[in-house]
């Protein structure tokens, strides 16, 4: 019994080697929330319980999630 040959799959992505704008722009969406997040934190600490930061963060993280997917064609 013979062996199936592998080949090779490009991965996906850009084949020229150019960064997508959007990727770009997730990443430093993504930084620039993450660092101000600690910043916050610190300022209101304080005045909040753990848990309640933490509820707080969960709550605000689903908002953007929703409305980042709103209006996206589903596949099953």
């Amino acid at each position: 019994m013979s062996r199936p040959v592998r080949t090779a799959v490009s991965p996906p992505g850009p084949v020229d080697g150019r960064a997508d704008w959007r990727l770009l722009l997730a990443v430093s969406i993504t930084v620039v929330a993450w660092a101000s997040a600690f910043v916050v934190i610190r300022y209101v600490g304080s005045d909040f319980s753990p848990g309640s930061l933490t509820l707080g963060r969960l709550l605000i993280g689903s908002a953007v999630l929703t409305v980042s997917i709103t209006g996206r064609r589903r596949s099953w």
